[in-house]
């Protein structure tokens, strides 16, 4: 018998954290990319990129199969403007304060991506855009944070569709989403799909922030 492999001898190979973002186009992206940038400066929070969760799991540390599965969903799907339906806030640091939002009628985008990406799970507060991240736990910084005045100031400015024209896959530092920054990108392709809405058609219209 010959030697033992070294995946044998090590044992499996350890998963790694990934997530699959859909990424604002840029004439959504930047306006938003401002908005948070403001956002953490005023409340001494980490700034991120804009993007909406599709899904998050544990893969492979390669990574190829992920990234197959990715592109073949961004050669189906076509660039589409994503309705704003408000401010919300939830009870942990993902979903500290951010921009609840309604994808259009006749494609279950979520579901196709977890079909596609077996282990990976959807958002539990649905299709959103996070503007803020900051732990609500009493005690920590984030709970003097009044986040029903910040919706208060924010609304007014608010209401245009997003526009989302890419899809990403996106892994954390060592020290996992919380603190492993800078997160990296690992694979981007645009999404290529014909018929649906362009997501060029937010033009200037896209919600602006003035935190």
């Amino acid at each position: 018998m010959g030697e033992p492999s070294r995946s044998a001898v090590e044992g499996p190979e350890p998963g790694v954290p990934f997530a699959l973002w859909w990424l604002p186009a840029p004439a959504s992206g930047e306006p938003l990319q401002r908005c948070i940038a403001q956002l953490a400066r005023r409340h001494g929070a980490p700034a991120f990129a804009p993007h909406l969760t599709l899904c998050s799991g544990v893969g492979s540390a390669d990574g190829a199969e992920r990234r197959l599965a990715a592109e073949a969903l961004a050669r189906r799907w076509s660039p589409l403007l994503l309705p704003v339906e408000g401010l919300a806030w939830g009870a942990d640091f993902f979903t500290f304060f951010f921009l609840r939002l309604r994808p259009p009628p006749g494609v279950d985008w979520i579901g196709e991506a977890l079909e596609a990406l077996p282990g990976c799970q959807g958002p539990p507060v649905g299709p959103h855009l996070s503007l803020l991240y900051a732990d609500p736990t009493p005690g920590a910084p984030g709970a003097m944070i009044d986040r029903p005045l910040l919706a208060q100031e924010l609304t007014p400015q608010l209401g245009s569709p997003i526009g989302v024209d890419r899809l990403a896959l996106v892994r954390p530092g060592a020290g996992g989403w919380r603190h492993g920054w800078p997160w990296r990108l690992e694979a981007m392709f645009p999404l290529a799909g014909v018929g649906g809405a362009q997501a060029g058609a937010a033009g200037t219209q896209a919600s602006q922030c003035h935190a």
